[in-house]
């Protein structure tokens, strides 16, 4: 019996020190997941509204147009209702501007224009400047492209006359970039 006793005594009890190890390792992860969804900054890329069929350079929305951009107010406001977004860009172009403007009236922000020229960083300096906040972008459809191809290597394909395409980006610094596409007609 003495001899059994001996080898109980002989090996050594590892779980209490495995366990604050462990514990410590749990709240580092729960730390760095904390922070990769604080630094998640989300991006709602649209197109501009149907335009104005006219001969000016830059034309306006058309009434279509109009309905529409008040149709993605009221669709974005239900989907976060109490701030649908933390900030407005949109391009250089009356359409895009026209677009964003019922959206902006509604929660009380300024539309701030992107320029004309789209650089391959964009998404990434607005990330920047906007850190774990929601953005929405309102380009063109070949902007839209662009935008689209600076985060994923998806080739994303709008159709001429597809104008109700919401694409959705959640750009984390520590995980892999997403996109979702979906309709709000």
């Amino acid at each position: 019996m003495k001899a059994d006793f001996l080898k109980l005594r002989r090996r050594p009890f590892f779980l209490p020190l495995l366990m604050p190890l462990l514990l410590l390792a749990l709240v580092i992860l729960a730390a760095v997941w904390l922070l990769d969804a604080r630094n998640t900054t989300v991006f709602i890329l649209v197109r501009n509204a149907e335009v104005e069929q006219s001969l000016a350079p830059n034309p306006g929305l058309n009434e279509f147009g109009k309905a529409r951009a008040v149709h993605l107010t009221e669709f974005l406001s239900r989907l976060k209702p109490e701030q649908a977004v933390d900030a407005i860009y949109a391009i250089q172009t009356v359409p895009a501007q026209e677009t964003a403007a019922p959206l902006a009236s509604k929660m009380g922000l300024a539309v701030n224009v992107l320029a004309s020229v789209v650089s391959n960083s964009a998404l990434s300096d607005l990330r920047d400047h906007h850190p774990g906040e929601v953005v929405l972008v309102v380009a063109s459809r070949e902007k839209l492209i662009e935008l689209l191809s600076e985060v994923g290597h998806q080739q994303w394909n709008i159709d001429e006359s597809s104008y109700d395409a919401v694409f959705v980006v959640h750009e984390s610094r520590l995980s892999k970039t997403s996109v979702v596409r979906f309709d709000y007609q």
